[in-house]
């Protein structure tokens, strides 16, 4: 060891020679007693019983989380915000209520009173998060997967993990608790057994049981997951229109091959729970340059900036609603002329007429959204299909997300795809290859996401539930009032 090094050890060494005959580490909270306010809070069962033991200790964190597996979020054990959740507590009744009724094996679920929160917009429905109590006694203890849309100040995100209910002590977001009534102790236990052997697991942003698997769980699935180990009967109440937000972000991605699915979405969310949201332009950017290179199917369609940059502006228009003007015109027309007088020979003739003009304008628009794409070569071409294709059925879907369910691109988006679909008996329209056949897209089918169960689809179950904080009664109603997803033409109000 050099004489310099020694010499640069010695101010650390003796740094770590004081911590330990104070019995500390450096910036360790100073030992202390209980106050007379703390005891109080204690006789009212709003703080734990090793409160004191907590504040006395040189390390109270550790000692708060008695030797438990973490990982823990960054409230497990911390005296602080015990004291914080209870002084809360103390002077809100609805809080009080709920730290002392939840149970180990409950289901307490989160409902943000925020119309924008991320996760119920998503979901079409108010509850975002759920996690299930392990012990009870204030400030509680639970299991949940967390990830970047649930707790953006943690920093212990992106995992199944421990957690209190101290962060969950203000006026912000309304608790529901679901407690199946008959569900013996030995179920409850088995259920919180089957929750633990998951902490440190990662989450899964693929929001698809399938693809998960027991390898990555988000909130809903590792609570549902749970009940259905320990045999508890709860039955998720799915509506496929509030399922279609989130096929819409999933479904494109899979019908493209990703090479590691889960990776992929966790890359997406994280650009997508971006402050502020992605535009069109952001959104088609994010396609091209995350999502296709790391898919089977469109790994070669692109090679260089140029061809990255006109991919992006074709896809940026078809995201916002506007590939295909002059298809657009045609199909307000045809639309406005099923409305008149319909004189048989008349009609049959200009219906004929509209119809081959629609197909001939969308020839032309596609023609031009392709030069914009500036893709040449047969394959690309095809590949190009292929991303069409699988992102095409939900277009109205993403424009009603990036633009909002009543904007002019999310009705243009819809009236194509009605158009589209009435057009789908004229046959194919991308040629057929080894990466399959391509035909006219149209809409996607309504249909309910049974690989997935959103913390909605759990609250909303026929089964027993006390809410707690109810700030905003209308926010929990059935359908939810701040939907996003548009319906076929029939637009839900997004509330501003």
């Amino acid at each position: 060891m050099s004489v310099r090094l020694r010499r640069s050890l010695l101010p650390l060494l003796a740094l770590s020679l004081v911590a330990t005959s104070c019995g500390k580490q450096p910036n360790a909270p100073a030992p202390r007693t209980m106050t007379g306010e703390e005891r109080t809070l204690q006789a009212d069962g709003l703080l734990p019983a090793n409160y004191g033991a907590l504040i006395a200790a040189g390390d109270p964190t550790t000692l708060g989380r008695h030797g438990l597996a973490g990982p823990f979020s960054s409230d497990f054990g911390d005296p602080d915000a015990q004291l914080a959740a209870a002084r809360y507590a103390r002077t809100h009744g609805e809080f009080h209520r709920f730290v002392r009724t939840v149970q180990p094996g409950d289901l307490v679920f989160v409902a943000p009173n925020n119309p924008k929160n991320f996760v119920a917009r998503m979901t079409g429905g108010p509850f975002s998060h759920v996690m299930i109590c392990t012990a009870a006694g204030a400030p509680g203890e639970f299991i949940e997967a967390v990830g970047v849309t649930g707790e953006r100040g943690d920093q212990v995100l992106d995992r199944v993990r421990r957690t209190t209910a101290a962060g969950l002590a203000n006026d912000q977001a309304t608790l529901r608790i679901l407690r199946p009534t008959g569900a013996s102790a030995e179920a409850r236990a088995k259920a919180i057994a089957f929750a633990t052997a998951q902490l440190g697991k990662p989450y899964n942003y693929a929001f698809s049981d399938v693809l998960g698997g027991d390898r990555a769980f988000y909130c809903s699935s590792l609570a549902y997951r749970a009940y259905q180990a320990a045999g508890i009967p709860v039955t998720p109440k799915k509506d496929a229109a509030r399922d279609r937000l989130v096929e819409a972000f999933t479904r494109p991605v899979m019908a493209l091959q990703p090479d590691d699915p889960v990776d992929l979405a966790t890359r997406v969310m994280y650009k997508l729970h971006q402050t502020p949201p992605p535009g069109p332009e952001e959104f088609a950017k994010l396609i091209v340059e995350d999502v296709l290179p790391r898919c089977k199917r469109t790994a070669r369609l692109v090679t260089n900036d140029r061809e990255k940059a006109n991919l992006t502006r074709a896809l940026g228009r078809l995201i916002a609603g506007k590939p295909f003007p002059h298809f657009s015109e045609d199909a307000a027309a045809y639309k406005e002329a099923s409305t008149k007088i319909k004189i048989p020979v008349v009609h049959c003739l200009r219906n004929a007429a509209l119809e081959a003009k629609m197909v001939a304008d969308f020839a032309r628009d596609t023609a031009a959204l392709l030069g914009i794409a500036d893709i040449n070569g047969f394959r690309a071409l095809q590949a190009l299909g292929v991303v069409l294709h699988a992102m095409g059925p939900y277009v109205d879907v993403f424009a009603a997300y990036l633009t909002g369910p009543n904007s002019a691109e999310t009705r243009a988006a819809a009236r194509l795809l009605d158009v589209l679909d009435a057009l789908k008996p004229l046959g194919p329209f991308w040629p057929s290859s080894d990466l399959g056949p391509q035909n006219l897209p149209g809409r996607a089918p309504w249909t309910v996401a049974n690989d997935f169960v959103s913390p909605t689809d759990l609250a909303w179950t026929d089964v027993p539930h006390d809410d707690f904080n109810t700030v905003e009664p209308k926010a929990l109603l059935t359908p939810w009032l701040y939907a996003v997803v548009p319906a076929d033409g029939r637009f839900i109000k997004l509330l501003e």
